[in-house]
């Protein structure tokens, strides 16, 4: 069995931590970044905020890749199992509009004559091998992690591993610092080129390089839930009325980065920060600024309570 080469690991322990925004922070991030609310920030997605001994009992100790994968990383896989390659890989022309989903939009890319993977040899050009790997669904980044021996992180593991414990606005601290990250760029960088875009726990790129795939359906009401849970294990006895489910048709996306390409400006300030939510996605479309990183159980611990 071959060595599988992935992204190094850092190990995030079991701990109290805090994830979401508070009413508190909306209004004072609003205040002095007034693009954002101009802008459609939706701050009702990431409250309300959740913090003390129960956040303990939501996500138990796990290992996460310190930084995004990379197409490097992702060839082995490719290889190996002979699973589509990213399109970009083989030259081909890509949408402008910066992503693409079968069926959708452009048609040809349902067709398997796209597919690379169906080539003898893979030639994957010098200048993309450093370069998170994009261009993948959410199905493709979760077949490279579970070949991996891991998974897709769900929303508040991802959420932990890049604020820490002490409820940060950025993974570096609270203040925002442009410099820290890859902004108003078209293109993804090498990763970890942005060490001041480092967490508590070392992880590298989670403010700002693409954003990443998460477990998670997508649920504009996740925190409200996560809410009635902590409720339910602080007060057993009492009686709660069961939320409704989330949708099943969009997963999670976290994180920030590059520019869109047709809008002709740089991401939102706020969009870079921890807690932010983005926009969800359909598992089948792929983007140019969206990639993955994963996260392995660690050995001795019980299955995240959620």
């Amino acid at each position: 069995m071959s060595i599988k080469s992935g992204p190094a690991q850092v190990y995030v322990p079991p701990s109290e931590f805090i994830f979401g925004t508070s009413d508190a922070e909306v209004q004072a991030w609003l205040q002095s970044h007034p693009m954002d609310a101009a802008w459609g920030y939706k701050p009702k997605w990431e409250q309300p905020q959740c913090s003390g001994a129960v956040t303990a009992y939501l996500v138990d100790g796990y290992w996460i890749a310190k930084t995004e994968v990379t197409n490097k990383q992702y060839l082995q896989f490719v290889t190996e199992t002979k699973h589509r390659a990213p399109d970009h890989w083989g030259g081909r022309e890509l949408p402008y509009e910066g992503w693409a989903m079968p069926g959708v939009y452009p048609s040809a890319r349902s067709e398997p004559s796209a597919n690379i993977a169906e080539q003898t040899t893979i030639a994957l050009p010098k200048e993309l091998e450093n370069l998170p790997v994009t261009w993948v669904d959410w199905n493709d980044a979760q077949a490279y992690a579970q070949w991996a021996g891991g998974r897709l992180p769900n929303e508040l593991e991802w959420e932990k591993a890049a604020r820490g414990t002490d409820g940060r606005v950025f993974p570096w601290g609270s203040e925002w610092n442009a410099d820290r990250v890859v902004w108003r760029s078209r293109a993804p960088e090498p990763v970890g080129t942005h060490p001041g875009d480092a967490s508590p726990y070392g992880c590298l790129d989670m403010a700002g390089n693409v954003s990443e795939w998460c477990a998670d359906w997508w649920d504009e009401r996740a925190y409200d839930r996560l809410e009635h849970y902590v409720a339910k294990v602080l007060r057993p006895k009492d009686k709660f009325p069961a939320p409704s489910p989330p949708r099943r048709d969009y997963h999670v996306i976290r994180g920030s980065g590059i520019s869109g390409p047709t809008l002709g400006f740089a991401p939102l300030a706020g969009s870079f920060r921890c807690a932010c939510r983005g926009v969800p996605r359909p598992p089948l479309m792929r983007l140019r600024g969206t990639g993955f990183r994963y996260v392995r159980k660690a050995q001795g611990t019980s299955t995240a309570r959620r």
